[in-house]
């Protein structure tokens, strides 16, 4: 039959597990938003890039945009 000790034991072992489990969910979480936030900055400059380069038809690309999203909130 268990006894106090054993299941001790085996709350210490559940906490020391469960704390490296965290760390790693941690970790992999912060490299995971560091690559999103170099992926988007990228995406960000290439973005104004492309506005700089054709600025007409950025207006007008964002014009119909906004159009198309002002009808579809109007109905």
């Amino acid at each position: 039959m268990p006894n106090e000790r054993d299941f001790k034991s085996n709350a210490d072992y559940a906490a020391t597990a469960g704390h490296a489990d965290i760390e790693e969910l941690r970790r992999q979480v912060k490299d995971l938003t560091e690559g999103l936030g170099r992926s988007v900055r990228q995406n960000v400059g290439e973005v104004e890039h492309q506005i700089r380069e054709k600025p007409v038809q950025a207006v007008l690309i964002a014009t119909g945009l906004g159009f198309l999203i002002g009808a579809l909130f109007t109905r």
